[in-house]
């Protein structure tokens, strides 16, 4: 499963899930955070808002 930080751009998740088969962790000092879907990234940035799990 590719991994990100809490931190990372969304143009950089997207990079990473356009192609990916299977979500993407969102970690932080090496504990798992969340996961990001590749739904949420392309409603992200087609709304030109950022993905934050904080509020899912």
């Amino acid at each position: 499963m590719p991994k990100v930080e809490k931190d990372t751009a969304i143009q950089d998740i997207f990079d990473l899930i356009h192609d990916a088969p299977v979500p993407v962790a969102v970690v932080e000092e090496g504990k798992l955070r969340g996961i990001i879907v590749r739904g949420a990234v392309i409603a992200a940035l087609a709304n030109g808002n950022e993905v934050n799990g904080d509020d899912n």
